[in-house]
């Protein structure tokens, strides 16, 4: 009857150190982490309906650019494998 036992607190074990290590790096996190590794600052602009996260880096050479990316505007692939030739579509 030990067998099973074991068996059970194994998988118990495998199944909670799997879940603490999911919730420690989320996608957001990841994301955070990579941005300020690459010289950008984040900062939350709140709204009454919800809060934006944004990341921005100073050019020492000054900005004759301002790039924009907002989650989820626009289809970049089609059927998440195929390149979209128009990707704001």
């Amino acid at each position: 009857m030990q067998a099973p036992t074991k068996l059970v607190n194994s998988l118990l074990t495998i199944v909670v150190a799997g879940a603490l290590t999911a919730c420690a790096s989320s996608p957001s996190s990841t994301f955070n982490n990579k941005a300020e590794k690459l010289g950008f600052s984040r900062t939350s602009l709140e709204t009454e309906l919800f809060d934006l996260a944004v990341f921005s880096k100073s050019s020492a050479h000054g900005a004759d650019k301002v790039h924009i990316y907002i989650e989820g505007d626009g289809k970049p692939f089609l059927r998440n494998v195929y390149i979209n030739s128009d990707p704001t579509s």
